[in-house]
């Protein structure tokens, strides 16, 4: 996204209604990055039990729910972004005030947050965040959000 673009992102967010909204439900799911054989995919659906061995189905996926964006690390916790704020800027388009916690929720009061955007086409979702540096993943959804072991 250029500057021009970038620009255009942030004037529509800022002409955007602010008040907080979760991820809207197209958004909300299980996520894995684009692989054209969707292996870890098949994995989350034939398991029986997702939570099995402390969730290892659900390495390197993206757990999308009305609060957190969650990317399952190799070892089972990994980088947790809480939403603080969520604008809908397009159609197709969000961005995001997150504050992220690293194998924890984030102190919402000592964490600083950040903007990262996303946007949804022909059933791909593309993470962008400008952090220092611009960062963009693409993800395919798996499947809808299973419940958690403790029911929440």
């Amino acid at each position: 996204m250029g500057m021009i673009g970038s620009w255009l992102l942030l004037a529509a967010v800022a002409a955007a209604d602010t008040q907080w909204q979760p991820p809207p439900a197209e958004l909300r799911g299980v996520w894995f990055q684009q692989d054209p054989e969707q292996l870890q995919c098949q994995r989350l659906l034939q398991a029986r039990d997702p939570w099995e061995h402390e969730g290892s189905v659900l390495i390197g996926a993206l757990w999308i729910d009305d609060r957190v964006l969650h990317n399952w690390a190799d070892y089972g916790e990994g980088d947790i972004h809480q939403v603080v704020r969520s604008v809908q800027v397009s159609p197709t388009q969000w961005q995001l005030e997150v504050s992220v916690g690293i194998d924890t929720l984030p102190d919402l009061e000592q964490d600083s947050s950040f903007p990262l955007w996303l946007s949804l086409a022909d059933g791909v979702l593309v993470w962008h965040e400008q952090t220092g540096q611009r960062y963009t993943r693409a993800w395919q959804r798996c499947s809808d959000l299973p419940p958690r072991p403790d029911g929440n």
